[in-house]
């Protein structure tokens, strides 16, 4: 992976803060825009084991929200 392109773990971190926030506060608007970003950006994040994990229980946290 070109170190040019890699993202720091916490800015990603942030971004999945503002996700589950606009999980918790049902906004589906929101949380499908952070989802978005959050996705593209995961795969060009720093290599973090506990980001994917949370990236997982967040993914299915919205599904829940929209079912």
């Amino acid at each position: 992976m070109d170190n040019e392109r890699v993202i720091p773990y916490d800015l990603v971190a942030t971004k999945m803060n503002h996700w589950y926030l606009a999980l918790k506060n049902n906004w589906v608007a929101k949380a499908e825009q952070m989802r978005d970003e959050v996705k593209e950006e995961i795969e060009l994040m720093e290599e973090k084991q506990d980001a994917v994990v949370c990236y997982q229980l967040l993914k299915f946290r919205h599904e829940l929200m929209l079912d």
